[in-house]
């Protein structure tokens, strides 16, 4: 997969941002940071968009690693919550699907968190 550095990330995203309590307050704020994902990698056109782009979606890659600690101590989430999780996950995964194959576009993102 070509953006296969991303999918750690994704899944990361899928717990929201912020202070979390509960597998609901992860997937409530996963959707959040899902959307402000997919607008920014919308915003991806060719080069000098993508380096644009780059520090915002560098942004939100350090909130994912806050989230998967704090996901991590509450364990395993229920079904209903991990299908919450997945939805997010496609969310992003489905804009990362149409980015420009270009090669500058793709040197720049391939650095990301």
């Amino acid at each position: 997969m070509k953006h296969s550095w991303f999918l750690p990330l994704l899944l990361v995203a899928a717990c929201g941002s912020g202070k979390i309590d509960s597998h609901e307050d992860g997937c409530e704020a996963a959707n959040d940071v899902a959307d402000e994902m997919v607008d920014v990698l919308g915003t991806i056109k060719d080069k000098k968009s993508a380096e644009a782009a780059k520090p915002k979606l560098d942004a939100l890659g350090k909130k994912m690693e806050d989230i998967q600690q704090q996901m991590q101590k509450l364990g395993q989430p229920d079904q209903k919550t991990a299908a919450e999780m997945m939805k997010s996950m496609q969310k992003v995964m489905g804009a990362m699907s149409r980015l420009p194959s270009d090669p500058e576009v793709q040197e720049v993102i391939a650095g990301l968190r």
